[in-house]
């Protein structure tokens, strides 16, 4: 009932700032969108006969409805009153907030997309390619030209928190050369298993017109006014390969197909032709059958020191709370590192949040990426059971909880799904999970009519990859040999054509970090194991990344490589690897966040000799940079 109420309010506001613009009145100012993109009503041509100029009358009215039905669900998803219900909800802290903190955007050229997602990562960084605001995201679209934007970056970065805000902005008129919006997340779409015409996608997937028919003949006439957004390519499970040129006019666009075809036609102008869509992607994900030189390449770098000074200065409303964490990230190189990627930056407020509320004379603060998330679960635990610090959690209580729900993210990964069924997630864990926002309600359409299925996702994928490890580090239907072939690291640097999980992000990096003694007490208390059968399981994913190191390992491999070492924390193994990577090593021409050359020099520094580090075309951060005057064991240094 709110929602209907609140929707009729909007549409009735929108209608007064039509009326108003009609009369020649200036619109209200205030967050509802401009009247620049109200449906023209061009003056009737005289010499139309009567009934085709009723008929293109009534073809407007549907389309200025259902314009106005797409704005009031943009203002109820992402609008100012969901920003006043996310801030005052507590209990779902892993949800982001709806106070945005623009992400830093680096613009490339198009023309690295030609040679594959690979290429790109072999050519110089060029210090011309600029920097952009989300405003400007679009200002290069060619009104003529059918523009595919593509924001990739690695998992974390932001960039469905991105396209969320080019839906509220878009409502809110900061974006007048689009007159129509279509938001898809393809981890939805992933369930559609029929063939579909684009009409039913856009419509049956998306929100339904009255007049089906009436809009979508308004939307081929104004389709270089329309963009399409699609979230997540990299969760799409089909292979997008290029459109058939057989499909050129207007009536193929009856004829069904798959999901992957669909965006295929729609990105390379066979439908829509002059739209725009917009696509989110890890790079590796980018398929070969969406490379075409009019991309718009942009890469969504996260956050700066200054905008996670601005985020942690958001997050936390009491000054000497805000202080206090300010204080401590400063202190703490290492911590603040990780707060560049945005959402661990969310993730490690939380736990500071809750570390400076026990009142102890010192903090200790986690030093990994996979003990920050171990700190978030522990404190979960701990508001659950009213404890008041860590160290007097239960977690006897919570095991099989856990337990479950570890299960329920391991199963999903392997069979490639972020979405549940209502039916798949038991009782119990639904209450822990959905009260702290680790699991969130999650509404599948189900086609025409609108017609919804309840279902729930991870509040964030990375933690779907962390609680999956759990399960394998813990559950006693894992023997040795599973947990070695789910070792993906591995498999994604020896086979040349990968086989499961190729969209993990995270998987490799949790395996290594819950391998560390920090994490073994932890893992017995979940398990239920002693100690020496939790050493077990960790002494092989320790085995593992002793051979991973090898001396003609590339660049990129060896920042993986250093992430797990340091997840680790082990420095005998740091010593291993430095050794076996023979003491120098050469990076070409990407990015090293600040994070990345953390995990290089705690392997630098475990070194038992002085090594070669050799830098051309890698771009850093400034701020980070005296980190390499830290490490005693830097023998020469370009």
């Amino acid at each position: 009932v709110p929602d209907l109420i609140q929707d009729a309010l909007i549409n009735l506001l929108i209608s007064i700032i039509l009326g108003s613009a009609s009369e020649g009145q200036d619109p209200p100012q205030g967050c509802f969108p401009s009247t620049s993109r109200k449906v023209e009503r061009r003056r009737p041509i005289s010499h139309l006969p009567d009934n085709r100029k009723e008929s293109k009358q009534k073809r407007l009215d549907a389309a200025e409805r259902y314009i106005q039905h797409i704005h009031s669900s943009m203002f109820r998803k992402y609008g100012i009153s969901h920003s006043a219900e996310a801030a005052e909800t507590k209990d779902q802290p892993l949800a982001f907030s709806q106070k945005f903190v623009n992400l830093v955007i680096h613009q490339s050229k198009a023309s690295k997309l030609k040679a594959g997602a690979e290429k790109i990562k072999e050519e110089p960084m060029s210090p011309r390619e600029s920097m952009m605001n989300l405003s400007e995201l679009f200002k290069s679209v060619h009104m003529y030209i059918n523009q595919v934007v593509l924001l990739w970056g690695k998992a974390g970065m932001g960039k469905t928190w991105l396209v969320h805000k080019i839906c509220q902005q878009w409502a809110e008129g900061v974006f007048p050369q689009f007159k129509l919006i279509f938001f898809f997340e393809l981890k939805q779409l992933n369930l559609i298993k029929r063939k579909l015409t684009l009409q039913e996608l856009l419509f049956d997937y998306f929100l339904q017109p009255d007049q089906p028919e009436a809009v979508f003949q308004f939307l081929q006439e104004n389709a270089r006014q329309t963009l399409v957004i699609l979230d997540g390519l990299d969760e799409l499970m089909e292979n997008i390969g290029l459109p058939s040129n057989s499909f050129t006019s207007f009536s193929d666009v009856v004829i069904p197909l798959s999901v992957s075809d669909l965006v295929a036609h729609l990105c390379h102008g066979k439908f829509l032709p002059g739209c725009t869509v917009l696509i989110t992607s890890q790079l590796k994900q980018l398929p070969a059958g969406l490379v075409r030189s009019s991309i718009l390449l942009a890469e969504v770098w996260g956050f700066n020191c200054d905008k996670v000074e601005e985020y942690v200065s958001y997050f936390f409303q009491q000054p000497l709370q805000k202080q206090q964490a300010l204080a401590l990230l400063n202190e703490n190189g290492k911590l603040l590192s990780m707060c560049y990627l945005p959402v661990l930056c969310h993730i490690v407020c939380i736990c500071l949040e809750h570390l400076l509320l026990e009142d102890s004379e010192s903090i200790h603060l986690p030093q990994t990426r996979t003990q920050v998330y171990l700190t978030m679960l522990q404190t979960f635990i701990c508001k659950h059971q009213g404890r008041r610090t860590l160290n007097e959690i239960d977690m006897a209580q919570h095991q099989a909880i856990l337990a479950d729900l570890c299960e329920i993210a391991f199963k999903g990964l392997e069979e490639r799904k972020g979405v549940f069924d209502a039916g798949e997630v038991p009782t119990h864990v639904k209450d822990f999970s959905c009260r702290f926002g680790l699991l969130l309600p999650y509404e599948v359409k189900m086609g025409k009519q609108d017609l919804m299925q309840s279902g729930y996702t991870f509040a964030h994928f990375s933690w779907q990859e962390f609680f999956a490890v759990l399960f394998l580090l813990t559950s006693p239907t894992v023997d040795c040999e599973m947990l070695k072939e789910n070792f993906f690291l591995m498999k994604k640097w020896i086979l040349k054509k990968e086989t499961r999980m190729p969209f993990t992000e995270n998987y490799h990096v949790f395996l290594s970090g819950l391998s560390s003694q920090e994490c073994r007490q932890f893992l017995c208390s979940l398990a239920g194991q002693n100690v020496v059968w939790i050493q077990e399981r960790q002494s092989i994913i320790m085995k593992i990344l002793q051979k991973l190191a090898a001396a003609n390992l590339t660049g990129p491999k060896i920042v993986e490589l250093c992430h797990c070492v340091y997840e680790t924390q082990d420095i005998s193994l740091a010593r291993h690897v430095a050794e076996k990577l023979c003491f120098k090593y050469q990076f070409r021409n990407f990015r090293l966040m600040p994070f990345d050359m953390v995990t290089l020099a705690f392997l630098i520094n475990g070194s038992p000799q002085g090594v070669c580090l050799d830098f051309d075309g890698c771009l850093m951060e400034l701020d980070y940079l005296d980190i390499w005057g830290s490490c005693d064991n830097i023998k020469s240094l370009r």
